[in-house]
């Protein structure tokens, strides 16, 4: 799978932002309806990766895999298992087979964000406390990899 960086990143959001301001009907075509990059396979699923399993990490795993029906999380990181545990029971029950997280992919720890990243997942929500959000977002952007991130992205600790 390529990776893209921040240029790259930047350019297709613009172009996704543009291409969702063109009226549907001004579309007639699939090849004109198409404005950002390569449609994914309908068999191809999106693994997603989450890092920081409380609340606001289970709300948006449950709302990622709720987007569409081929994403899949395949990952968790948190500081203790615990966290870990109740989130894929919770995501276990709403979306059955989709929450495929083997035992070696629940990590736990400060190193666990890092971890998710090498899986190579496609997509990484962090939400994480907003204190250790800063050096998740710079490693998963530094690895390629998209994001989402709850808010807020970040805190200045110096303020």
């Amino acid at each position: 799978m390529k990776k893209h960086n921040r240029r790259e990143f930047l350019k297709l959001s613009g172009l996704a932002m543009a291409g969702s301001m063109v009226p549907f009907s001004a579309c007639t075509t699939t090849e004109q309806a198409m404005v950002v990059g390569t449609p994914i396979s309908h068999d191809q699923k999106l693994r997603v990766g989450l890092v920081g399993s409380g609340g606001r990490g289970t709300g948006a795993a449950n709302q990622a895999l709720n987007a569409d029906p081929n994403t899949e999380l395949v990952a968790v990181a948190d500081l203790f298992s615990d966290p870990i545990d109740n989130s894929l029971e919770i995501l276990k029950m709403r979306h059955g087979d989709r929450v495929n997280v083997p035992d070696e992919h629940k990590f736990t720890g400060f190193d666990g964000y890092q971890k998710v990243i090498d899986l190579d997942v496609d997509v990484i929500l962090l939400a994480a406390p907003p204190a250790f959000r800063p050096a998740h977002f710079e490693a998963a952007v530094n690895a390629g990899i998209h994001c989402f991130c709850e808010k807020p992205v970040a805190v200045d600790a110096l303020a």
